[in-house]
C-alpha cells in the first residue's frame, strides 16, 4: 500500500497516542501525561456523544414502526454497554527509570 494511502487512514487521536507513547519512552513523563489526559478527554467526549445519540434513539424508539430500526438501536446499546470505559494510568504502565 502506498504511503499516502496509509497516512490517510490515521486519525488525529492515533497520532496523539503515538506522540504520547514516544514521549513516555523518552522519559518525558509530564508531557506524556498531558497527552494521555487530552486523549482521555477526547474519548469521554466521543462516548458522551454516543450516549446522547442512543438515549435519543430510545426515546424515539416507541414511535418507530420498523423492527429493523428497533433492532439496530438495541444492538448499538448492547455494544455501548460492553465497551471498556477505563484508560490505563501512566503510573501503572511506566517503564523503569534510568539509574
Amino acid at each position: 500500500m502506498p504511503q499516502e494511502a496509509q497516512s490517510q487512514n490515521l486519525k488525529a487521536e492515533d497520532l496523539t497516542y503515538f506522540k504520547a507513547l514516544c514521549l513516555k519512552k523518552l522519559f518525558k513523563f509530564k508531557d506524556a501525561e498531558a497527552m494521555y489526559r487530552s486523549l482521555h478527554k477526547q474519548f469521554l467526549r466521543a462516548e458522551g456523544n454516543k450516549l446522547i445519540k442512543y438515549m435519543f434513539g430510545i426515546i424515539v424508539l416507541p414511535l418507530q414502526r420498523e423492527r429493523k430500526v428497533s433492532l439496530n438501536v438495541a444492538t448499538s446499546l448492547r455494544s455501548l454497554r460492553t465497551t471498556p470505559r477505563t484508560c490505563t494510568s501512566l503510573q501503572s504502565s511506566t517503564v523503569r527509570t534510568r539509574r
